[in-house]
């Protein structure tokens, strides 16, 4: 069931917004088509949820549209493969993965956006909200909710050789730089010898970094 209202038309934001960037998947743009980003946004924002720029979503962003559509194509996600999701925040990109692969683990740090994740994804069996990472192995990894410097080495363990990982990492010489540094959006291969490849580099974009500051007694509504 397509659930996009006249306001936000599918198929125009596909052909405006994501295929001229290269994305022409026909699973990716079927989940595109399926899950409708607005409600996973506080109405604020939802005149920009399908916009080209970050959505601030508290202490996370939400990745500009066309740069997790190019994300979800460079993971090359098969059905029976299960996923992961870190920094989940209100869980659009976990939903997503949902329609892609076998099993969705949505990781969500932040009290307040826990909440919201277990309630936006309540109907949907496969994904399996979490308020810390667990050590089960995944074969695909996303990292969401702003830019990194560096991956920690538990997520990178997490990987199962052959697995995949996307992110946005900011740029050598952006270091120091205050407020939305100039990244690139990456995917790196483990190989079968657990060794990870060279990145395959996605997009160029500026992102705020990922704040994981903790957070649990501050108010957010949506």
């Amino acid at each position: 069931m397509n659930v996009f209202s006249a306001e936000h038309d599918i198929e125009s934001i596909l052909f405006q917004q994501v295929r001229p960037h290269g994305v022409l998947s026909h699973q990716v743009a079927a989940a595109l088509c399926l899950v409708n980003r607005v409600p996973f946004l506080p109405p604020a924002v939802a005149d920009v949820a399908y916009g080209d720029a970050p959505i601030p979503l508290k202490r996370r962003c939400e990745l500009p549209f066309f740069v997790l559509a190019r994300l979800l194509q460079a993971l090359d996600i098969q059905a029976h493969e299960s996923a992961c999701v870190v920094s989940a925040g209100a869980g659009y990109s976990a939903t997503l993965l949902s329609q892609l692969s076998s099993s969705v683990e949505a990781f969500e740090s932040d009290s307040v956006l826990f909440v919201r994740l277990i309630d936006a994804t309540r109907g949907d069996a496969i994904i399996t909200p979490v308020p810390t990472l667990s050590v089960r192995p995944v074969d695909v990894i996303l990292m969401d909710g702003g830019s990194l410097d560096a991956i920690k080495q538990p997520v990178l363990d997490k990987l199962l050789p052959g697995g995949r990982i996307a992110f946005v990492r900011v740029m050598q010489g952006n270091s120091v730089t205050l407020g939305a540094p100039l990244c690139e959006g990456v995917v790196l291969k483990k190989n079968e010898d657990g060794v990870f490849l060279p990145p395959r580099i996605v997009c160029q974009l500026h992102l705020p970094r990922l704040n994981t500051s903790n957070t649990q007694n501050e108010a957010f509504h949506f």
